[in-house]
């Protein structure tokens, strides 16, 4: 079955239109003969470095998930989770706030064999790590604030809006991941919002065990986690080499909009690029609050308004540098991400995976004589304390029945 496929069309063509019409719109904003002007006479040698870059990035994207899934599930196979992993772009992409990758995620990875209340846990602690990397950029990036700014009146708010917002999902996060008190006050919250409603009152409880349980499996994998320094160092490293190859592009890409119209500074250009690096996470962070499929309407007015104050770019090499940007690192993505997708489920057809999580468990419980000793006594700990945890959740929705 695949997986919503008319809502996907729906949104592949709302983020094209809303992306599309807000280009339009910045275009016919600023000086649209300069803009050409300088995009005809860009190098395409550093337009190819900038493509490489990109590349990279996508590669590179996955491999954090890969190594958290192995670590968790060690009969998953690397290769079928980093073509789940490229997937992350396109959902990304095409829904508002960037919340469709790890719900497809999750589907794709129960396909594979994974059980869902594992791979629940493997996507949130794999966001967590990103979210750790992101935050730690943005950080270094307010050393440049002053100058960032210098271009754009009353833009105080809009950057405390923008981290606060960064901040606080990671610290949010991070409480999901590793306080029971809060699973706890959530699945009691439930219950008492849905306990004096008849009609759905059925309904809150059997949601608050599932709330409960995606709690318990986040907290389980971020168990593992915490156990493994190894683990968590290794992800956060190559997340962070990641993301300092995408924060480079633009870098690039302004070196192709320069290198033929000022010859002379091109030479001076290298010493810029940490700040265009700490630019272009800055204006990613500022936005994040922006509902828009890919942000679209924040990220362009943000990318060009920053980028104009790197010492001699001027408001046409800012625009065209941010179409160039804009075009390999959203649309590129994406359709690379799409091909990864397509590949995906072509994969998971052939293949005819059909699992489901309780499946999935009995067929890992059934293989320990292929486990060494050791890993089948980490397994049976593993699944002992999610059964613990599953007894301990109905023991609490048993009390919210009892207190009404």
């Amino acid at each position: 079955m695949k997986y919503k496929k008319r809502k996907t069309l729906r949104n592949i063509i709302l983020a094209s239109v809303i992306t599309i019409a807000v280009l339009a719109l910045v275009v016919c904003l600023n000086d649209f003969e300069d803009t050409i002007d300088v995009l005809r006479q860009a190098n395409g040698n550093y337009i190819w470095f900038s493509i490489i870059f990109v590349i990279a990035y996508f590669i590179l994207y996955p491999i954090p998930l890969c190594i958290l899934t192995k670590h968790i599930h060690k009969k998953a196979k690397f290769w079928r989770i980093y073509l789940i992993g490229t997937t992350e772009h396109f959902f990304n992409d095409i829904t508002p706030f960037a919340t469709g990758g790890q719900p497809f995620q999750a589907y794709a990875m129960k396909k594979t064999g994974v059980p869902v209340r594992k791979s629940t846990g493997i996507l949130l602690m794999n966001y967590i790590v990103f979210m750790l990397v992101t935050n730690t950029f943005a950080v270094i990036s307010l050393y440049y604030y002053r100058q960032f700014t210098q271009n754009i009146s009353n833009l105080t708010w809009i950057v405390i809006i923008g981290f606060s917002i960064n901040f606080l999902v990671l610290v949010l996060f991070f409480v999901m991941a590793y306080s029971r008190h809060f699973r706890d006050a959530s699945i009691r919250l439930i219950l008492k919002i849905t306990r004096n409603k008849k009609k759905i009152k059925e309904k809150g409880e059997k949601e608050a065990l599932r709330v409960g349980e995606y709690f318990s499996s986040a907290q389980n994998a971020a168990q593992e986690l915490l156990k493994s320094p190894l683990l968590f160092i290794s992800t956060f490293l190559i997340k962070a080499v990641t993301m300092a190859i995408y924060y480079a592009v633009p870098f690039f890409i302004i070196m192709a909009m320069v290198a033929n119209l000022q010859p002379d500074y091109l030479a001076q250009c290298n010493q810029y690029i940490f700040y265009i690096m700490a630019a272009t996470s800055f204006a990613s962070t500022i936005v994040v609050w922006v509902p828009t499929p890919g942000a679209s309407g924040g990220i362009e007015f943000a990318f060009q308004k920053i980028f104009s104050t790197v010492p001699g770019v001027t408001g046409a090499i800012a625009m065209s540098s941010m179409l160039i940007w804009r075009l390999i690192t959203y649309y590129g993505v994406a359709i690379l991400s799409c091909f990864g997708y397509f590949i995906s489920e072509r994969v998971s057809a052939k293949l005819d995976l059909k699992y489901n999580s309780e499946e999935a468990e009995e067929k890992e419980e059934s293989s320990h004589n292929e486990l060494t000793p050791e890993e089948q006594q980490k397994l049976l700990e593993y699944n002992k304390k999610i059964r613990e945890n599953e007894e301990k959740l109905r023991k609490i929705v048993k009390r919210g029945k009892k207190n009404d």
